[in-house]
Parts: structure tokens; C-alpha cells; sequence
């Protein structure tokens, strides 16, 4: 590196800190004009151990520039290593050049001012105070021992040295509020500029936050639509499948036959199972999803409508027992769910309730790691392998199928029947 780029670079790389740039200019400063006071000091004539001890502050300026400005070593107890070689090699040239009347006066005053600056904002009182006192002891010291005080050899010497004190003095303190003021200028040129980025990508923001907020308008008005056509089709469906349900009515009325007309009942009840299902769409409180207990049991009612009228034996009580844990199905699993619970409580009153005094229904519904519907009755029972064939039994087994589930059937003949569904 030639020597202006040396100078250029004095304070260090651009990412250091200003309080260690200022603490590099300074050590250097320092240690450049102690070398040349200790020539100077020698020429004029001024007593050697001032000169020794304007080499020994050059020698230790220098050394903590290159600690601090090549092995990046800055930090608070420098500055404390830094006063204290002050205090001692000050304190000593103060006796042996004139006392007040000398130099080092207006060199303390100068390193009051370079130390605020690059002292942290907690320690700045402390050392601003540590230096009025140091130079407060001197004053008092030369006060009561006024003998120990050297003074210059001749009015030349003297003028030189203040001299060359004071434009030293006065160089170092401009260049520093210079070089500080500019790089607060930049500092405050680079705030305004980023606070200008700031500002404009806070309005981008905006317009992507209303952007934002016209399309979420939009996705809910769509939703909106969407939600109301599918409540139409659900009502559609619904309304649908009841004049299916009249027309079975009718059907069964004009029926003669009686196995015909049980098949139309059948047929009507799988229906039944259906609409409820649309019902819970379409009603007030329309969801995705259906609550498992309350279809269950309106399914239950609207069969024991048909085959018992009521949910009582003659003595009173309820012939079906429910024991659903509150869960809730999506609406792609609750209408094959209804179906097979449908063909199976309709066998339950149809067929295994017949010539039962006491009926009794047991409906279980849980989820652990799947779905579990277990239903158990009291009734006659049946024979699995003559009746597997039955166009009911398909039906459970095949919505089984779409439920990829199991389904286990345990009858035997005057036991009663439980039916075990189990799915993901």
C-alpha cells in the first residue's frame, strides 16, 4: 500500500466502528507528534527527561495503534491502559516542563476531548472526571511544592514548545470534529436514505395488503356463491329424494303383495337415511361435517316410527341404548355410515325382534386409532351362511368396501346379533 493510501486508510475498514476509527487516527496522531516533540524537545534544548519521556509516549501510542488498527484488539480497557501511561508520563514531563506554565496542560486538554469521543456513553463521566482531576492534583502539587517545578531555559524555548504544542493541539482536534462530523453527515445521509427505502416499501406493502384484501373479497363472495348453490342442490336433492319417498308411499299403499311391499319399505328407509343427511346440509346450521350422535339417533327414530312407534316397551323402557362418543364424520362417510346402520336396526325391529318381549338395542360408536360402530341386540338371531346372499347384506358389505373398512357379523339362533363396522 503507497503511503496516501496508508493516510487514506488510517482509521481502518469502512465496517469498524467511528470510536475505534477515531481512537486509531488519534494513537497515531499522538505517537507521530511525541516522535517529533522528542526531537524537537532535544534540539531546543529542554531537559533530557522530558525528551525520554516524549519517545516512551510515542513508542506506547504506536504500539496501541497497531494492537488496535492491525490485530483489531479495541476495546474499553485500552483506553484504560491508554490513560493510565498519561497519567504516568504526563504527570512527570508536567514537573520537568514549566508545570502550568508548560505544554502539558493543553495536551491533557486535548486528550479530554478525543477520549469523550471514543469512550462508550457509560464511561465517558468517569473518564471526563478522572482527567479534570489528574489535572487538578498537578495544579494543587505545583501550588504546595512549587520548588519541584523545572522551568524553561529561555523565552526561544519556551515559544517553541507552546508553539508547537498548541498547532499540534489544534490540528488534532479539528481533524477529529471534522472526520466526526462527516461521518455523522453520512450516518445521517444513509438513515434518510433507508428510511426513504422504508417508506416506499411500506406503501408497496399497502397496495399488496389491499391487493391482497380485494382478493380475499372476491374469495369470499365466490365461497358465498358457491356455499349457495350448494345449499340449492343439497334442498334440491332433498326435496328430491321425499317425493321418492311419496311415491314409495303410494306405492305401498296400492301394493297387495307383502313381500313387495316390505322391499318397498326397505327402499324407503335406505332413503330416509339419505336425507337426513342432506337435511343437516341444508338446514340453519349447514356443515361439512355431521355430528355423529344426533344423526344416529334421528336415523333411529325415523325407523322406529315405522316398526314400533316409540322408543318404550310396554313396561317402559327404552329399547335402545345409545352410547356415542361426540364425534363427527365428513359427508363422503356418513352416507354410507347411515346405510349400513339403517339395514341393520331395520333387520334388528324387522326380522330379530319378532315374538321379543323385551327388545333391546345397544349402539356403540367410538374412535381411537379408526372408527368403531358396534350395534347388539337381543332379537332371535339368524343363520349367517343361509342369509350372506341377501341383497341387504351386499349393500353393508360393498359400503363397507367404500368405506375401507371391516365388517363383522356374530348371530346365532336365539342369541341376538352383533354387527361390528370399523373404518379409517
Amino acid at each position: 500500500m503507497n503511503l496516501a493510501g496508508f493516510f487514506r486508510n488510517l482509521g481502518g475498514s469502512p465496517e469498524l466502528e467511528i470510536e475505534e476509527k477515531i481512537f486509531n487516527i488519534s494513537a497515531f496522531s499522538i505517537g507521530v507528534f511525541a516522535l517529533v516533540g522528542t526531537l524537537l524537545n532535544y534540539l531546543i534544548g529542554l531537559n533530557l527527561i522530558v525528551v525520554g519521556l516524549s519517545f516512551i509516549g510515542s513508542l506506547v501510542a504506536f504500539y496501541l495503534f497497531y494492537l488496535s488498527r492491525y490485530k483489531f484488539r479495541f476495546s474499553s480497557i485500552f483506553i484504560v491502559y491508554y490513560l493510565s501511561a498519561i497519567f504516568l508520563i504526563l504527570g512527570i514531563m508536567y514537573f520537568y516542563n514549566s508545570g502550568f506554565s508548560g505544554t502539558v496542560p493543553y495536551l491533557v486538554l486535548v486528550l479530554l476531548n478525543v477520549f469523550i469521543l471514543v469512550t462508550p456513553k457509560k464511561y465517558q463521566k468517569h473518564i471526563a472526571g478522572s482527567l479534570y482531576l489528574f489535572l487538578f492534583s498537578l495544579f494543587l502539587l505545583q501550588y504546595f511544592f512549587p520548588h519541584w517545578i523545572t522551568p524553561y531555559n529561555s523565552n526561544g524555548e519556551a515559544a517553541v514548545d507552546h508553539m508547537t504544542t498548541m498547532f499540534y493541539s489544534m490540528g488534532l482536534t479539528t481533524y477529529v470534529t471534522i472526520y466526526f462530523r462527516n461521518r455523522m453527515s453520512k450516518d445521517r445521509q444513509e438513515i434518510i436514505k433507508k428510511s426513504l427505502e422504508i417508506e416506499n416499501q411500506s406503501v408497496q406493502l399497502k397496495e399488496k395488503h389491499e391487493a391482497l384484501e380485494n382478493s380475499l373479497s372476491q374469495i369470499k363472495e365466490r365461497n358465498l356463491y358457491i356455499e349457495t348453490l350448494l345449499q340449492e342442490l343439497s334442498h334440491r336433492v332433498k326435496n328430491n329424494l321425499q317425493l321418492v319417498i311419496s311415491l314409495l308411499d303410494m306405492q305401498i299403499l296400492d301394493e297387495e303383495n307383502r313381500e313387495k311391499h316390505s322391499q318397498v319399505e326397505e327402499t324407503k328407509n335406505r332413503l330416509i337415511s339419505i336425507i337426513l343427511v342432506h337435511q343437516k346440509l341444508y338446514g340453519p346450521n349447514q356443515r361439512i361435517s355431521i355430528y355423529i350422535p344426533e344423526y344416529i339417533q334421528e336415523l333411529c327414530e325415523s325407523i322406529l316410527s315405522l316398526y314400533n312407534g316409540s322408543n318404550e316397551t310396554k313396561d317402559g323402557k327404552e329399547i335402545i341404548d345409545y352410547n356415542i362418543e361426540p364425534l363427527e364424520l365428513p359427508v363422503e362417510k356418513i352416507i354410507s355410515l347411515g346405510l349400513i346402520c339403517n339395514e341393520i336396526i331395520t333387520n334388528s325391529f324387522k326380522h330379530g325382534f319378532i315374538n321379543t318381549d323385551q327388545p333391546r338395542l345397544e349402539i356403540f360408536f367410538s374412535y381411537s386409532d379408526k372408527y368403531i360402530l358396534k350395534i347388539r341386540d337381543n332379537g332371535n338371531g339368524f343363520d349367517l351362511y343361509k342369509n350372506k346372499r341377501r341383497s341387504g347384506m351386499s349393500l353393508m358389505h360393498s359400503l363397507t368396501k367404500q368405506l375401507k373398512g371391516g365388517l363383522e357379523i356374530k348371530s346365532e339362533i336365539g342369541t341376538g346379533t352383533t354387527t361390528i363396522l370399523s373404518f379409517p
